[in-house]
């Protein structure tokens, strides 16, 4: 609990530094453009820095020890883990939700297209700055092994995230851009669920096997293998779409209030019920959450907070926090290091507030410039 007083704040903050940067004309348009899910483009926020958080814990030892682990405090643990199994649930979600709506419309070569220019620009300014630093502290680069580990690193991370000889950067890398190995598994699993979508009772059947996967994750932990946890996640997302689009969900009306309760009162739930979020039952139990998430109404406190323009622009601007946070901190922290040393209570707290404001400013100047022209081709004012 006292984590999660330490942390509100930093929040804040990057609230207003994010209703600082609507001055920006072309920011402020596309923070209030009208969102169909509206609820995701608001929790993206709190689940990109929330893993900026988890990393600011993990780096404050990591400076000091030279071991990039996870913490004992569990709401730290929480907020990385738990930020990645939701962002995984959120791309299951959009994609099978789409191909519910759209079953005959898809094209496999645009599709991969439209995935490339969407990851490309923002992870590229982050992983070639990473293979430059890297080669320079390298003797010698002329051997094949390294060769193929710059290819990999800058494959969009469909390889996972690869070292290139240089510990202390490597895990500002490692620590994020490992989830695309498994995002790109699922792009490539996705054109056979729209196969299955031309049998009959083809959501039926696609519910049964998701929610047989979330059974089996409950009951064998982690799984048949180390990529079941992830697999299970993506499982909960087809199924929650699978109920989202079904006339029973679209009939049921909840009090507000309870929804709201429903929705946090998971979420502090999994933060004390556990110290590893992946595998196990929380899966099924994320399926709970995310499920309460759609439920929640424009005109309820949760509903205006998500709705609230800073709120959109960071949830908007959430891959570029993501890609970019681990190098941000990873600088400041050395830089705090050489000042003050190891990290006090009082020390690492103005870190955490310093590379909060960095954070919130530059990956919104990365959203700005580098994903709306590039990924998504939006001209300048």
């Amino acid at each position: 609990m006292t984590t999660l007083i330490f942390i509100i704040p930093l929040y804040i903050l990057s609230w207003f530094c994010a209703k600082f940067c609507l001055k920006d004309p072309l920011l402020r348009e596309k923070s209030e453009l009208p969102a169909k899910y509206w609820q995701i483009d608001g929790l993206r926020f709190f689940l990109a820095f929330s893993v900026f958080l988890s990393h600011a814990f993990i780096i404050r030892e990591y400076v000091m020890t030279g071991h990039w682990a996870l913490t004992d405090d569990q709401v730290a643990t929480f907020l990385g883990q738990g930020g990645v199994s939701l962002f995984f649930i959120i791309t299951a979600f959009l994609f099978w939700d789409k191909a519910i709506r759209q079953p005959l419309k898809f094209d496999a070569v645009e599709f991969f297209i439209g995935r490339i220019r969407r990851l490309a620009p923002a992870y590229l300014v982050v992983a070639v700055p990473f293979v430059i630093l890297s080669l320079i502290q390298i003797p010698s680069f002329s051997s094949l092994s390294i060769i193929k580990d710059i290819f990999q690193t800058l494959s969009l991370g469909y390889f996972g995230a690869v070292t290139i000889g240089v510990a202390h950067l490597s895990p500002a890398y490692i620590g994020v851009f490992w989830t695309l190995f498994y995002e790109w598994k699922f792009y490539f699993f996705l054109p056979i669920l729209y196969i299955l979508l031309r049998f009959k009772n083809a959501l039926t059947l696609t519910a049964s096997l998701a929610s047989l996967v979330l059974l089996a994750s409950s009951i064998f932990d982690n799984g048949l293998s180390e990529d079941w946890p992830f697999i299970s996640l993506f499982a909960s997302g087809i199924l929650s779409a699978t109920i989202y689009n079904s006339k029973y969900f679209e009939e049921v009306r909840c009090n507000q209030y309870l929804v709201g309760a429903i929705f946090i009162g998971s979420i502090l739930f999994h933060i004390f019920s556990a110290e590893n979020y992946y595998g196990s039952s929380h899966p099924a139990l994320f399926l709970i959450t995310f499920l309460a998430l759609l439920k929640i109404g424009k005109t309820s406190v949760i509903g205006r907070v998500f709705l609230s323009a800073p709120n959109i622009l960071l949830g908007s601007a959430s891959y570029s926090l993501y890609v970019a946070h681990g190098f941000i901190i990873s600088a400041v922290s050395i830089l705090f290091y050489s000042l003050f040393g190891a990290f006090s209570d009082v020390i690492f707290y103005i870190f955490c507030i310093c590379s909060t404001c960095l954070v919130s400013f530059l990956t919104i100047a990365l959203y700005r410039y580098i994903e709306l022209p590039y990924a998504f081709r939006k001209p300048f004012p």
